[in-house]
């Protein structure tokens, strides 16, 4: 996990695979913060290059989440959206906060209602 400045909140993800392999990640803060890597994005793409792109589910947690759990932002509901389109399926999102109190668990199309969608993904 690489963060711009000493104490930002750090951000970090897991995907469980279909065939029961699970994929981490934390984000990747850039000095411009044009280029942040997301951990929600990061943790998909590891299990999408690794040949694991069946994703059953995603849970996600960051240092700041006290009070409530982390939800993805728009940017990871978007990409978990195109992601659900080109697996055929839902990804159930479990979000936490930084001691698991606190824990909410929904599809993508309850985080993400009237999404847009493009044509869908032919490989």
């Amino acid at each position: 996990m690489f963060l711009t400045k000493p104490g930002g909140t750090q951000y970090g993800a897991a995907v469980l695979a279909a065939g029961g392999e699970i994929f981490s990640a934390g984000q990747y803060s850039s000095f411009n913060h044009i280029t942040n890597i997301h951990a929600e994005m990061a943790a998909i793409v590891m299990a999408t290059m690794s040949g694991k792109p069946d994703i059953v589910a995603l849970a996600v947690v960051s240092s700041s989440a006290v009070d409530q759990p982390e939800r993805p932002c728009g940017i990871c509901r978007q990409f978990i959206l195109e992601h659900c389109q080109r697996i055929g399926h839902d990804i159930l999102v479990c979000m936490g906060n930084r001691d698991t109190t606190t824990r909410e668990f929904a599809g993508i199309a309850e985080l993400l209602p009237a999404a847009w969608t493009a044509t869908p993904y032919r490989a």
